[in-house]
């Protein structure tokens, strides 16, 4: 009495499931989600072999009615069951289901989740098994199958490659070549996407052989969507092979692509610079990277040119390479080599990250402002100010302020454009902390080029900020007046500036 209990209470349960999914009260998409969340048990209470024969047999005729949701809770139960079903030697009851999901379903997510299911299903079975119940499906299908078809198969390829023998595995490298082949751009983008996955299983030998050539097509298509792969195979080409040549000629695709017309090229290549610097860490490409970085630095798009790039792997070759370098040419006793170092250093911030950029380039910008330097070069580092990291403050940072401008302003005694120009260049600046510390410099020009040369010169670009929109540009008219009327810097005593702003 007790076991036909046991089996009115399974035939029960199995009863409440298939009418979840396909009864009268099926149209709930969250009963169905909660029903297919709960098929652990039922299949643990028919034990398995009413699992392979009734429940697995069921869901097999429902997979083209369920909704993508309740399929992808699907795979993620399914993906589980194989002690639920008997073991490895009842694989195919699963896979056969998880492959039809993969096959039949438009959406990505739903697909790439069954091949997800799949590929751990794989994980626990041997090679024998994989050939006979995965490997096998993929070489029989026919090559004029639908796009979804033609989707799962180049996801699987790559996970059932390295369980096939010698010839399944040269029918599966065709396969792939002649899938990528497709007149449809989608399906050409899919197959250049997951070629990265495929290097990684594949023979250097058969990379070289099969792989080169598709990687010549992407380079070259007209769709942008393809041909933004090709940074990221050349990555894994190089990653894989130790051949210098080999190496060297996919650096020099990336860096052809750097120059792309298309930004979203562009981009792609300044997204994955740190995986550059790892893959190419030999000495002998330190230079084709910082070719490369010089032009995504420069880029005019700003998607291009705002990426956060190479972090501590990047500074330890910026370092060791580099600061050398530029220790060199700051102490160079040519005053054109200076000055050409100068009018760049700062844009170093845009590469290296803030704490580097504070301890070692930082303390040579306020060293080369302190001392006697060339007018141009203390001029091209002022104008370069906003491209400090946000966190640096330029009233501590410059200990001497004073004395920096007191000199810059003798200097350029000469040159009304120097002193105009910096000036103008200060209360434009887009930070801040640049703005306020130019109205410090308001009276000192007073004191020394008199108030004729503040009104005629300033007073017109002042209007033009008293009348701007932003309110913390505006600010500066209330410092300006209230720098001229108790100057922050010492100007000295004599000639004390006084209703300047009645002239």
């Amino acid at each position: 009495m007790e076991v036909s209990d046991n089996e009115e209470i399974t035939n029960e349960d199995l009863a409440l499931f298939k009418d979840a999914l396909s009864g009268e009260e099926s149209n709930n998409v969250e009963v169905k989600i909660y029903a297919v969340r709960r098929i652990a048990a039922v299949a643990k209470a028919l034990e398995p072999q009413r699992t392979r024969d009734e429940l697995l047999d069921y869901l097999a005729t429902q997979i083209d009615s369920l909704e993508e949701e309740v399929l992808l809770c699907l795979c993620e139960e399914l993906e589980l069951f194989l002690p639920l079903v008997g073991g490895p030697d009842y694989t195919y009851e699963l896979l056969s289901i998880l492959l039809k999901i993969s096959r039949s379903v438009d959406e990505t997510l739903v697909r790439n989740r069954a091949v997800e299911a799949i590929k751990k299903l794989l994980a626990e079975i041997d090679q024998q098994l994989t050939q006979k119940y995965l490997i096998s499906s993929i070489i029989d299908i026919d090559d004029n199958v639908w796009f979804s078809e033609k989707c799962s198969t180049l996801s699987l390829i790559p996970v059932c490659y390295p369980k096939a023998n010698h010839e399944n595995k040269a029918i599966l490298r065709q396969k792939y070549c002649q899938i990528y082949d497709d007149n449809s751009a989608l399906i050409r983008k899919l197959a250049a996407a997951g070629l990265p996955d495929f290097i990684e299983v594949l023979e250097i030998e058969h990379v070289l052989k099969d792989v080169l050539p598709i990687l010549d097509l992407i380079k070259e298509e007209d769709q942008d969507c393809v041909k933004v792969n090709a940074i990221d195979i050349c990555l894994t080409i190089a990653r894989k092979s130790r051949n210098g040549e080999i190496r060297n000629d996919m650096l020099q695709i990336i860096q052809n692509l750097s120059k792309d017309k298309s930004w979203k090229i562009r981009q792609r290549v300044a997204l994955l610079i740190d995986r550059m610097v790892q893959t190419f860490e030999d000495e002998e490409f330190v230079g084709n990277l910082f070719d490369i970085y010089e032009v995504l630095v420069i880029d005019e798009n700003t998607e291009v040119s705002r990426f956060k790039n190479p972090k501590q792997k990047f500074e330890e070759v910026f370092l060791e390479k580099c600061m050398p370098i530029l220790m060199a040419l700051i102490t160079d006793d040519s005053d054109e080599v200076q000055i050409a170092l100068s009018s760049k250093i700062i844009l170093l911030s845009t590469i290296i990250s803030d704490g580097c950029f504070k301890n070692n380039i930082l303390p040579i910008i306020i060293s080369g402002l302190e001392k006697d330097k060339p007018l141009l070069f203390k001029e091209n580092l002022l104008k370069n100010l906003d491209y400090l990291p946000d966190d640096v403050d330029l009233i501590e940072a410059f200990t001497s302020l004073n004395k920096i401008v007191q000199h810059i302003l003798v200097t350029s005694e000469t040159s009304w454009r120097t002193r105009r120009s910096l000036l103008i260049t200060f209360v434009h600046d887009k930070v801040f902390a640049v703005r306020r510390t130019a109205t410090l410099i308001l009276p000192i020009l007073a004191k020394r080029f008199g108030a004729n040369w503040l009104v005629n010169e300033m007073t017109p670009h002042l209007h033009v900020i008293l009348n701007d929109d932003k309110y913390l540009l505006r600010y500066i008219i209330l410092f300006s007046i209230q720098e001229l009327i108790n100057p922050s810097i010492d100007i000295g005593k004599e000639k004390p500036m006084r209703n300047i702003w009645a002239i």
